[in-house]
């Protein structure tokens, strides 16, 4: 199966907005821009993993729980994009 490109281009922007790049860690999926984690995806407390990952926008608030991965993920990209997208053509 072929990967959608992301919306960035290669250097990483996307109109201007550097965009993070995702690191693996061991429970934590960090969302970083050079060596500022903006967001990140959590499993559940040691020991007690459902299937629940944990994902959160850093210092913004937005958070959630949802069951794959992919989509904890997704959804840490798209809340920094509307925190952080410039403010032309918004109304």
């Amino acid at each position: 199966a072929r990967e959608t490109p992301k919306p960035a281009d290669v250097a990483g922007r996307l109109d201007g907005l550097v965009m993070p790049h995702w690191e693996r860690g061991y429970r934590v999926h960090g969302y970083w821009i050079d060596n500022t984690r903006v967001g990140h995806v959590s499993l559940g407390p040691r020991g007690f993993f459902d299937g629940d990952y944990g994902w959160e926008l850093d210092g913004k608030g937005e958070r959630g729980h949802v069951f794959s991965l992919r989509t904890a993920k997704r959804l840490v990209e798209q809340a920094y994009l509307r925190h952080n997208a410039p403010l032309e053509g918004r109304d």
